[in-house]
């Protein structure tokens, strides 16, 4: 029993020189701050969050020191090492509250805002962290605005863009349409003028075969003409000629005509004859 009473008194006692060794290192390293030796500062803090007796002030002051010295991620941790060892409300309250600044500090502002509410819950009288919180949601709206309005532009861009295209294609359109406008008026043209050509050289190829076709004409009744003068001349000069018959020839018409001429007057007078015997019957009947 007495051993066991001796066991629990040197572990206390332990405990108590362990913890004035943390609080001795912890006042150490602000003796340290104030002196603006951060490096040992920091050496002091860090050994004495490894005694685990006070852990929690240990990264509190860790953790302003690297605010002081705006490294804001180092001091986002030392926080939430806090955080996780603290015991009252108070130390969490102070933890919360710094870790918000923390995040303010690097523009977080949800982030801060969150901190803040989660501060003012466990420290609602908490004038600083009330006015932190104002602060931080104040910017919260306005970069959600600076958002809103970045997005807006954004799609307007979008938008202008898309009509500039729609404006540009309906350009190219139109370019294209009258660009074919003009081949289509211009092959017309070409088939108009070829057509006119076609019915130019037509027209003067039958002008040119009625030109040939008139002088054909022409030289036919210029010879024609000459040809039956000529023909005429010569029939006339036929008539005028002296028609030569052979004397024995002249002989026979003569007497033929003599016998063709005998032969005219019996016949006449047998008629003659006829025609008295006809009227003396009449007459005797």
């Amino acid at each position: 029993m007495r051993n066991g009473m001796l066991i629990l008194l040197l572990f206390l006692a332990v405990l108590q020189l362990r913890a004035q060794d943390a609080r001795e290192l912890i006042r150490e390293g602000n003796r340290a701050v104030e002196a603006g030796k951060t490096d040992e500062a920091l050496a002091f803090y860090e050994e004495a969050a490894g005694l685990e007796t006070d852990k929690y002030a240990a990264y509190f002051n860790m953790g302003n020191v690297y605010y002081e010295s705006e490294k804001w991620k180092e001091a986002e941790q030392a926080y939430l090492n806090a955080l996780s060892a603290a015991r009252t409300k108070t130390d969490k309250a102070r933890a919360w509250h710094n870790l918000g600044n923390t995040y303010l500090a690097q523009d977080q502002y949800r982030e801060a805002v969150k901190a803040y509410k989660e501060a003012l819950k466990l420290r609602p009288d908490d004038e600083d962290t009330r006015y932190n919180l104002a602060y931080a949601i104040s910017k919260l709206k306005k970069e959600e605005q600076q958002k809103q309005e970045q997005e807006n532009k954004k799609n307007q861009q979008k938008q202008d863009q898309k009509e500039d295209q729609k404006q540009d294609q309906k350009q190219d359109q139109k370019e294209k349409n009258q660009e074919n406008k003009d081949q289509e008026n211009q092959k017309n043209k070409s088939q108009q003028d070829k057509e006119n050509q076609e019915q130019k050289d037509k027209q003067n190829q039958e002008e040119q075969k009625q030109k040939e076709s008139n002088q054909g004409e022409k030289k036919e009744q210029e010879s024609g003409g000459n040809e039956k003068g000529q023909s005429q001349q010569e029939k006339e000069e036929g008539q005028r000629q002296p028609v030569q018959i052979d004397p024995k020839q002249a002989e026979r018409l003569l007497k033929a005509l003599e016998r063709q001429e005998g032969k005219i007057q019996e016949e006449m007078l047998r008629k003659k004859a006829g025609r008295t015997r006809k009227r003396k019957s009449e007459k005797d009947w």
